[in-house]
């Protein structure tokens, strides 16, 4: 019966082994946005409707003062809807920077290596309390 738990003590420990030098191994998240969201093609739209009205508004031939007002308003509403689509369309990636810690300045073997050991060396110690529990009760 000891032999049995000694197996699956051992088990669980190396699948905790396993998952913690995965863990360590997972490459960065990452953010990506860009040209295809769906946040950009309505940014996009927005612009083109905004630059359609400032085409109409300037192909008038009397420009009367409401007029140039309503292009002065027009010109605003441009500048707005391209920066909109600027910072919905850009192409950001890189590093998640979320707070401190992490992986953001990367790993060493050395880290990845004393990771494991802390974890082999947890996983032992669970075998030992296990067997002398067994072992006394």
């Amino acid at each position: 019966m000891r032999s049995a738990r000694a197996l699956a003590a051992l088990a669980i420990s190396s699948i905790a082994l396993s998952g913690g030098a995965l863990a360590l191994s997972a490459p960065m998240a990452s953010a990506e946005t860009g040209p295809h969201s769906e946040i950009c093609e309505q940014a996009q739209v927005k612009t083109h409707e905004a630059q359609r009205e400032l085409d109409r508004l300037e192909k008038l031939p009397n420009k009367t003062p409401e007029i140039r007002k309503q292009i002065a308003t027009a010109e605003e509403i441009l500048e707005q809807a391209q920066v909109g689509e600027r910072d919905a369309c850009a192409s950001v990636t890189g590093p998640v920077h979320a707070g401190s810690g992490g992986l953001a300045g990367g790993i060493s073997g050395t880290e990845m290596t004393a990771g494991a050991a802390v974890l082999a060396v947890a996983a032992a110690g669970g075998v030992v309390m296990m067997r002398r529990r067994s072992v006394e009760g």
